[in-house]
């Protein structure tokens, strides 16, 4: 519920009333949560190393948002309030599920608790979404719009949240937190070499930053 549940559902709703930078910065926090409430409840040890690859990690983020060549947005507070607040409870929920799913991963395999949780999470999400469902025009929908919700769910979900709970069962909460900040660099990339986006100087440095970043606390 609170990682697939409250976690979607305030990530939908948070940055769809913020802007995408302020989304980007407050994800990229998610690593330093883990690692604090980790710590405040003695499941997590972060040595010194591991702090300053948290920080160097969110340096290299905040580089490769403020180095982009459009206009970038961080207005916190006042028109994007509410979406901050439902951002940050995203955060927050994320970084629950992560520490939460540790201990159950030590007597269940990875991919049994990712299932289960996945399946109980998409209930409330379900009925939630049923009105809207409803109102869909079926038969308007392209073949393409099936296609990229078909990818999004295998891969943007499922994959993704194998893999994510497997890290965690091996590496720990923390460390496996830090990864999510590589997500930046590599859309840099792909920007990069499939869109033929222009790179700055400053979003290169920012994405040699989040690597060190990972390395370290590794």
């Amino acid at each position: 519920l609170v990682g697939n549940t409250l976690y979607q559902l305030l990530f939908v709703f948070g940055i769809n009333h913020t802007t995408a930078d302020n989304a980007s910065l407050m994800l990229a926090t998610v690593p330093a949560w883990v690692a604090l409430i980790g710590t405040l409840a003695g499941v997590e040890r972060v040595e010194p190393r591991g702090w300053l690859g948290v920080g160097l990690s969110l340096a290299g983020i905040v580089l490769i948002i403020v180095g982009s060549n459009r206009q970038v947005e961080f207005h916190f507070g006042g028109a994007t309030l509410w979406g901050d607040v439902l951002m940050l409870g995203a955060t927050w929920c994320w970084s629950a599920y992560t520490l939460l799913s540790r201990p159950l991963m030590r007597h269940y395999p990875s991919l049994t608790v990712t299932s289960f949780s996945t399946v109980v999470g998409a209930i409330p999400l379900l009925l939630i979404a049923t009105p809207s469902l409803v109102a869909v025009d079926w038969p308007a929908v392209p073949v393409t719009a099936w296609l990229a919700v078909m990818a999004s769910g295998t891969f943007g979900i499922a994959l993704a949240y194998v893999f994510w709970n497997y890290g965690v069962s091996r590496l720990g909460s923390a460390r496996t937190s830090l990864y999510s900040n590589l997500t930046p660099p590599i859309a840099l990339i792909t920007a990069w070499v499939w869109l033929g986006e222009t790179l700055t100087l400053q979003q290169v440095l920012g994405g040699v930053l989040a690597l060190a970043g990972v390395v370290l606390a590794r």
